[in-house]
Order: C-alpha cells, then sequence, then structure tokens
C-alpha cells in the first residue's frame, strides 16, 4: 500500500466499478467517460487513479477505451455521425487518453524515485556505519 492520504475507495468498489464500466460502455448511447464518472457520482479524475490502485479496473478502461474509439470510427465510416461531431469527439477522446498515459508515466516515475531513494538511504546508511566502523566482517 502507498503511503500517503487515506484510501477512500475499497478494491471491492473498484472492481464492481470496472464491471459496471464494461457494462456502461457497451450501451450504443453512452459515449464519454465523464459521463460514466458523473453518472456513478465522482470525479473523472478518479478514471485516472483507479487504474493505478486496481488491475482489474486498468483493464477494463483499456477495453473501454478502444470500444469507445471503434464506435465513434465506426459511426463516422457509417455516415450517421455528423464529420465535425466524431473530430471533436476524436479529440477529446485523445485528450482523455494522452492524459492517462502522462498519469501513467508520472506515476512510473515517481515509483521510480522512492526506489532510487530508498536505496540512497541504504547507501548513505551503510556508509556512515562503514565510516563508525560497525560494519562486521563476514
Amino acid at each position: 500500500m502507498v503511503a500517503g492520504r487515506p484510501q477512500i475507495y475499497t478494491q471491492e468498489f473498484i472492481e464492481k466499478e470496472a464491471d459496471a464500466l464494461l457494462e456502461w460502455v457497451q450501451v450504443e448511447s453512452n459515449m464519454y467517460l465523464s459521463k460514466f464518472a458523473f453518472d456513478r457520482g465522482y470525479s473523472t479524475k478518479r478514471l485516472e487513479e483507479f487504474p493505478h490502485a486496481n488491475v482489474k479496473f486498468s483493464g477494463a478502461l483499456d477495453l473501454a477505451k478502444d470500444f469507445l474509439n471503434y464506435k465513434v470510427r465506426e459511426r463516422l465510416n457509417s455516415a450517421t455521425y455528423n464529420e465535425r461531431m466524431a473530430l471533436r469527439d476524436i479529440t477529446n477522446f485523445d485528450y482523455l487518453l494522452k492524459r492517462s498515459e502522462r498519469g501513467d508515466m508520472e506515476f512510473a516515475s515517481k515509483l521510480k524515485q522512492k526506489e532510487i531513494a530508498a536505496q540512497a538511504e541504504t547507501l548513505d546508511k551503510l556508509a556512515q556505519k562503514a565510516k563508525d566502523g560497525d560494519l562486521s566482517q563476514k
């Protein structure tokens, strides 16, 4: 578990949201992840946080994004979708996808920074022990 603020959403809750997302995305009229979050009672920011907290939700979100992308392009190709609307939706979708990818990179970077800090702390302790002559010979 990551230190910091207390966990608001349990793993069980997030997994239920993953199932709900997969059901929601299959409804033809559902096109916007922000609408899903709003309908579920939380910020779209949670859609960026949940994948880091739960593998099941991460997979569900990836599938939902792929399916939404497919729905937009299918509507555009079938001429049942206004081209300007489609371009706007694709732009919004791409923005969310890129924002999510940026979030993934930032998350990985923070984990790496913590790992490096922990290694540096260990090395500092060893260096201090060596300086104090406290290292035991084995």
